[in-house]
């Protein structure tokens, strides 16, 4: 099949995929720019083969949960790394400017301590929750769109899909 696609001259170049451990078998894969398509897999019994839609599944599950996804460019991996990182410097810095602006309207409005004091965590509890799930999810979005991974994921139209969701 390998040759019979090589002589067709409809892939830029070939892969071949292996697994860590010895199952499941090695695929061949064509790639055409960023699209990447199953060609052949080896295999004794189709029972036993993990499916291409599985396999891709499993690259973005290893994507969301910062696991290392091989063949990625470095810049991509730092960008996936740091998501949380971002998100958590972010949500610190909206804490604190809120906890500011709290002290700062206590003394103006003369609130007694003992009730300025949990309802301000509460809040700032808050804030600080809501910057962090907020950044998060932008940086997230944001370097989906520039890894090359996921797009060539997007990218393969065999079944017209848009981007799988996490699974974990």
């Amino acid at each position: 099949m390998w040759q019979g696609y090589k002589k067709s001259g409809l892939f830029e170049r070939f892969e071949i995929w292996t697994p860590k451990k010895p199952r499941p078998d090695p695929i061949l894969v064509g790639v055409n720019g960023h699209s990447r398509h199953l060609l052949a897999r080896w295999g004794e019994s189709d029972a036993n083969l993990v499916s291409f839609d599985d396999i891709k599944r499993e690259l973005v599950r290893r994507w969301y949960s910062n696991e290392d996804i091989g063949g990625e460019d470095w810049n991509e991996t730092i960008a996936r790394g740091n998501r949380t990182e971002q998100s958590v410097w972010g949500a610190g810095a909206a804490v604190a400017v809120s906890t500011f602006a709290l002290v700062v309207l206590r003394s103006f409005l003369g609130v007694p301590p003992e009730f300025a004091f949990p309802i301000g965590a509460i809040i700032v509890a808050g804030i600080g929750i809501s910057t962090f799930v907020y950044t998060h999810r932008q940086i997230t979005a944001k370097v989906l769109k520039s890894s090359t991974l996921m797009q060539a994921i997007t990218k393969d139209d065999s079944h017209g899909r848009d981007m799988y969701p996490a699974t974990a």
